[in-house]
């Protein structure tokens, strides 16, 4: 395919990169970039990388600020800013390497974000604590962060009828950064507990359940509120605002 940067062929600004696919001088980058993007514009041309979608050159420029571990970047190919993850990297700088390692770690969620504030007061043994290890150091492996923060779900209202609800194969759930919490009972009063022992997940789903198996919720809802409705096959709950 041929592509076209203001009018001028690709072919006729680029010459062969290392790997074989056309590139661009580190000065024209640059050159570029700030051309389009201000004088300001972050670009070190230390830092690049290359990969599959490319083949040439891009350059790392920071943050996003759009999904945890994203990082922005510049293609002077195609004169375009773009998202990329570590794990589309596939040839690093050793400039850009160091930029990256730093980034990722700095990016790490607090244990709080994962598991809430009560994972403070948890022995350091905790499965908890073991587990938040281990998603730390995926997430330094692969730049991708699976797991949406911690939050607060509200309970469901006074006078919902909990009867109709446990009819239902499973109680309503929630997933709270890296658990599961259902609304359970305790004594005389209602709320949501952490699921004990705590089940396992596959793609966001009860593994095992319907919905799992067809990698759907379906279309069997139940509203609880004006802002819960619960999965009538695995007992889901959702919230919108």
């Amino acid at each position: 395919m041929s592509h076209s940067l203001n009018g001028v062929s690709k072919t006729a600004l680029m010459g062969k990169g290392e790997s074989g696919a056309e590139d661009v001088s580190a000065a024209e980058a640059a050159r570029r970039a700030r051309a389009r993007y201000g004088v300001d514009y972050p670009l070190e041309v230390q830092r690049w990388f290359q990969h599959g979608g490319c083949g040439g050159r891009d350059y790392v420029i920071g943050n996003p600020h759009t999904f945890r571990g994203r990082i922005a970047a510049y293609c002077p190919h195609e004169d375009v800013g773009f998202t990329v993850s570590k794990e589309d990297m596939d040839v690093l700088s050793p400039s850009a390497q160091s930029w990256l390692d730093g980034y990722l770690a700095g990016a790490e969620p607090d244990p709080v974000e994962v598991f809430g504030p009560g994972v403070r007061d948890v022995a350091v043994d905790d499965e908890r604590w073991v587990r938040w290890q281990q998603l730390v150091r995926d997430f330094r492996a692969s730049g991708t962060w699976p797991l949406q923060d911690w939050w607060d779900p509200a309970p469901l209202p006074a006078g919902v009828d909990l009867s109709a609800l446990l009819a239902v194969p499973a109680l309503p759930w929630v997933v709270r950064g890296a658990e599961v919490w259902t609304w359970q009972q305790h004594g005389q009063e209602w709320g949501w507990v952490r699921a004990q022992p705590q089940p396992a997940l596959s793609r966001g789903f009860l593994v095992g359940s319907v919905c799992e198996r067809r990698d759907d919720h379906g279309e069997e809802w139940m509203a609880v509120s004006e802002q819960q409705c619960w999965c009538c096959d695995c007992g889901h709950l959702t919230e919108s605002w």
